[in-house]
Order: structure tokens, then sequence, then C-alpha cells
């Protein structure tokens, strides 16, 4: 029985470690990343994608362990059987990510590039809301490693118990082994945490959301000149020249490559022929808010990070007028 418990860890070793490489190298034929398979839209790290993952690769591993077990111990019905309670958990592992997919859609409507941008949201980003660590978040974080830290310890404690009992019993009983159950009251743990983590979506993003759907969005960091375009024309003013020491700080002082510094030359032209007082000029990893010709506010980032901070800002400064650079 030793044998077929080393045979069959091996064996699910293996598979599953042949199915992570071959999706890799299918991935990476494009330029691809496997990891972001736990991205969702605008490319951002999702914790409810990475936790469903988690959970198929160890349940995956547990039910193909069990069933080489079996085989090598000469049963070939494939009959092991899996618990409800696992039924329930990867139920909701499922659910939680369509939700939280739905849900983004139907509030921001996204329209996610095929290709990825230059550098991605840091997959730390599944750990927070609004700039900052989310408890709720944390706490389903935790619940996750937790969970399969347990499950894990079961499933190796059932079929070491099998072998301490004696390869005769242990024969015997290999055409009854099958994957444990989980803990329902870890089953009850993590569905809270997973409505704590659909909770704080809602309710926490829900502000944002309304005032996204009563006034005109500002444009996104992917948005093209047509779209910057749209935003409302303001009436002409005359025209407010940047003072020279603030252009020069701000164009050539902040290492920018020559092509960037001629297009922050380009846009801040625009700006003041169109005789706007306040506005963003977004690049790529960098924004700046200028306000009457002087730097208000500056920031680096993912685009998603400084779209999420232009329309968080709507609330304190108003709807600002966007310029990519």
């Amino acid at each position: 029985m030793a044998d077929s418990i080393m045979l069959g860890f091996i064996t699910s070793v293996v598979v599953i470690a042949a199915v992570l490489l071959g999706a890799m190298v299918l991935v990476r034929t494009d330029g691809g990343n496997f990891l972001n398979i736990i991205r969702a839209d605008y490319w951002v790290p999702s914790l409810s994608l990475f936790q469903f993952l988690l959970w198929t690769i160890v349940i995956s591993f547990s039910y193909i362990w069990i069933s080489a077990i079996r085989i090598f111990e000469g049963d070939l019905t494939f009959s092991t059987e899996i618990p409800l309670n696992l039924y329930l958990l990867l139920g909701i592992s499922v659910a939680v990510p369509l939700v939280s997919i739905g849900y983004t859609k139907s509030e921001y409507k996204p329209d996610t590039p095929v290709k990825p941008p230059e550098k991605l949201p840091p997959f730390g980003m599944m750990l927070k809301n609004k700039g900052k660590i989310a408890l709720n978040r944390f706490q389903m974080f935790l619940w996750t490693f937790v969970g399969i830290v347990l499950y894990l310890s079961v499933v190796v404690g059932t079929v070491t118990g099998m072998a301490a009992a004696g390869d005769g019993a242990a024969a015997a009983d290999a055409a009854g082994l099958s994957l444990p159950d989980i803990d329902p009251t870890l089953v009850y743990l993590m569905g809270l945490s997973q409505t704590g983590y659909l909770g704080g979506r809602v309710l926490g993003e829900d502000k944002k959301a309304a005032k996204a759907k009563s006034a005109p969005k500002p444009a996104t960091a992917a948005a093209t000149p047509e779209h910057v375009a749209e935003v409302p024309e303001v009436p002409p003013r005359p025209r407010r020249r940047m003072p020279e020491d603030v252009l020069s700080f701000l164009v050539h002082d902040q290492q920018h490559s020559p092509d960037v510094q001629k297009r922050l030359e380009i846009k801040i032209n625009e700006a003041e022929i169109k005789g706007l007082i306040r506005y963003y000029l977004v690049g790529d990893g960098f924004y700046y808010l200028i306000d009457k010709g002087q730097i208000r506010g500056a920031g680096k980032g993912s685009k998603v990070d400084i779209t999420r901070h232009i329309n968080n800002a709507v609330e304190t400064i108003g709807e600002t007028v966007v310029l990519e650079v």
C-alpha cells in the first residue's frame, strides 16, 4: 500500500505539472503569460479568480492521487466520489468570479484591450480597494489558504491512515477510498468571506458607479483622441500661458523621453488654445493635474490606477478634462 501511495502521489504531481506546463507553453506561443488567467477586465488581477484557480488545482491533485492509488491497488472502477461539501465549495468558487465580473461589466462597461498594456497592474491589487488594502479582501485571501492547508492535511491523513492499518487491511479498503469531505464549518466561513468580498465591491464602489452614471466620465487611460474630443467644449477664454519655469519643470525635468516631451508640449499648447483652466495630462504610467498653469497634482501608476484616481477625484475637484499624451 505504501508503494501505491507514493506512486499515486508522483503520478498526481506529474499530471498536474504537465497540464500547467503545457498551458504555459501554449499561452507563450503568442507572447502571453499564464498568470494572466487570474486577471479580469482592464487586466486587473482578481482575488476571486485566484481562489478559483487554487481550489481547482488542489481538488484535481487530490482526486488524481486517490484515483491513482486505487488503480495501483487493482481497482479499475473509477468510482471515486466527490462529497457534497466539496461541490458546494467549488460552486462558491465558480459563482463568485462570475458575479464579480458581471458586476464590473454592468457598472463600468469596461472595454478590455485584447493585448495587455506594457505595464500590467501588480498582483497586489487583489488585496486593495481604492488604493488601500481592504479587510474583506484580506479575509478572503486568508481563508483561501487556511482552507487549502486544512483540506490537504485531511487528504494526507486519510491516505496515510490506510497505510498505517497494514498492507492487508489497506489493500482491502482501497476500493472504498475516495476524496474526504471538507468540514462544513469551513465551507460556511469561506462562504461568509466570499459574501464580504462581494459586499465590499458593491457597497464600496456604488457611489463611484452612480457618479459615473449621472455624469459624463472623464476619458479613460485607454481612450483615443476621438474620445477626448467628446468631452463638452469649454467656452473660449483668453489664452492663459503656463509659466516658463513650470513648463520647463514639467516637460524637461521629469526624465521623459524626447517623444513624450514633444507630446506634452503639444497637449499643453492645445489646452491653452482651448482656454482650459483645469485639466489632466495622462501618459503611459504618469499623470499631472494642471490648474491655472500650475501643477496641482501628479502621480505614477498603471493606466487602471490613474483612471480610478481621476474618477474618484471627481467628488472633490469636479469633472475635469483629460488629455492623453
